[in-house]
């Protein structure tokens, strides 16, 4: 007697019992393979019959105890691959069901999963419904994680909270969970309002944003990390440290191709040029803050829409309607726009200046070097900077945001070959330059 596939579909062909049991008669050490009936085969014709023929091939035999039919005639035959075909339509037919109550249960906001996430709880309908103690605690993780608090302190304050303990990972994941927005999904199946929602979308949004990794060895946080470029190769330079002094330095070799004109320059002498730059154009960065946040809010309605639209199409669109390739091109372009969409809304939130009472120059000493950092990506895009000796002012130049070059290398997204910016003797597009200098 063969042990049973638990857990296993009977239109699944990678079945290792099933399989063993035919390599056994292949090998001459079993005449046949017995069952209760066609059913417990497969649900599958196309695999009943396949597999069938490799055990006719190696001589032996497919014995029903509950279907007496004679295999060796044409009606036989014909009589097993009928009661094949009928096991492949039950199957069918239950799936279908177990679809529909899938559907019909995400649609009346039914919680269909084992396990209550944190933060909800079921009431008497099913449905979910923010927990009294632990809804705060996860509406607040995602706005602290939107504050760039790490995965760690998050952890160890949902700890302190509620006495339950997760991993990063696991925090990251509740994090980035819908079900947050008040959504329920299942596979396909997708319900935006399936219950209250603990954070609006603004909320859960910013907390989508890449945050800034903690800085790793005993120098702390560069201050104009991730915004410094060679001009050399357009890549984003390292900060490193020599004889107590801190560079920004292009690393020359890349995965994508060696730098031919590799930069750097110490922090002393452009870190204060930065600052200076930035606070004579605070005013100008005040004044386009608003212009900022309607830029937010445009990226965030194209990223609802191309949601909306990877919904529609797999809520409407069938399969076996129009192929599996054309289908496949469908959900691959769709899910490109939300995540090209995606992206812009995390680049507009990253360039969007903090709001500062009081003048910039006053304020700038009471903030942290992270602090520092986000009102200079408000400001600039990109600090290029080129190989040489000469003085600061023509070795650096600033390109303010929405200015950069389109065709920048960014995080998640493969490298192109280098690329030396020109270095004419007028302005770059967008370039923010000093007066006097």
């Amino acid at each position: 007697m063969l042990p049973a596939e638990l857990d296993r579909s009977g239109a699944d062909d990678n079945r290792p019992i099933l399989q063993g049991a035919i390599e056994r008669i292949e090998r001459g050490e079993l005449e046949g393979v017995i069952v209760w009936n066609f059913a417990r085969f497969t649900r599958s014709l196309a695999s009943s019959v396949a597999f069938l023929e490799l055990i006719e091939r190696a001589g032996g035999q497919l014995y029903s105890t509950s279907e007496q039919i004679d295999p060796t005639t044409p009606a036989g035959r014909m009589t097993r691959n009928f009661l094949f075909s009928i096991a492949q339509a039950e199957r069918e037919q239950k799936a279908e069901g177990f679809d529909k109550a899938k559907a019909d249960a995400v649609k009346r906001g039914i919680w269909t999963a084992p396990v209550v996430p944190f933060g909800y709880r079921k009431n008497a309908e099913r449905r979910l419904e923010p927990d009294p103690v632990e809804g705060p605690v996860r509406a607040e993780v995602i706005r602290r994680r939107g504050a760039g608090h790490s995965w760690r302190l998050l952890a160890k304050y949902i700890r302190e909270e509620t006495g339950r303990s997760f991993l990063p990972a696991a925090v990251r994941q509740m994090v980035r969970s819908r079900t947050s927005l008040g959504e329920a999904s299942q596979g396909k199946h997708v319900n935006p309002n399936a219950h209250e929602p603990l954070v609006d979308r603004a909320t859960w949004e910013a907390a989508q944003v890449a945050q800034p990794k903690p800085a790793r060895g005993i120098h702390g946080e560069a201050l104009l990390g991730g915004l410094v470029r060679c001009a050399g190769c357009s890549r984003r330079v390292s900060s490193t440290f020599r004889n107590g002094r801190r560079y920004y330095s292009c690393r020359r070799y890349h995965a994508a191709g060696d730098c031919p004109e590799p930069a750097s320059i110490s922090a002393p002498l452009i870190e204060p040029y930065v600052t200076e730059a930035l606070f004579a154009h605070a005013r100008q960065l005040a004044y386009t803050s608003s212009e900022r946040t309607s830029a937010i809010e445009n990226a965030q309605e194209k990223l609802e829409e191309a949601e909306a639209e990877l919904a529609l199409y797999q809520e409407t669109v069938r399969l076996s309607e129009v192929g599996a390739a054309h289908f496949e091109a469908g959900m691959r372009s769709r899910v490109a726009d939300v995540e090209e969409a995606r992206r812009v809304l995390t680049a507009r939130r990253l360039a969007s200046p903090r709001v500062l009472p009081g003048t910039l120059s006053d304020l700038w000493p009471k903030l942290s070097v992270v602090e520092r950092r986000q009102v200079l990506r408000g400001a600039f895009s990109v600090i290029w900077i080129r190989r040489g000796r000469k003085a600061v002012a023509e070795r650096v130049r600033l390109i303010a945001d929405g200015f950069e070059p389109a065709d920048l290398s960014v995080q998640g997204r493969p490298a192109g070959p280098p690329l030396t910016i020109a270095w004419p003797d007028g302005d770059l597009k967008g370039e923010v330059r000093i007066t006097g200098r």
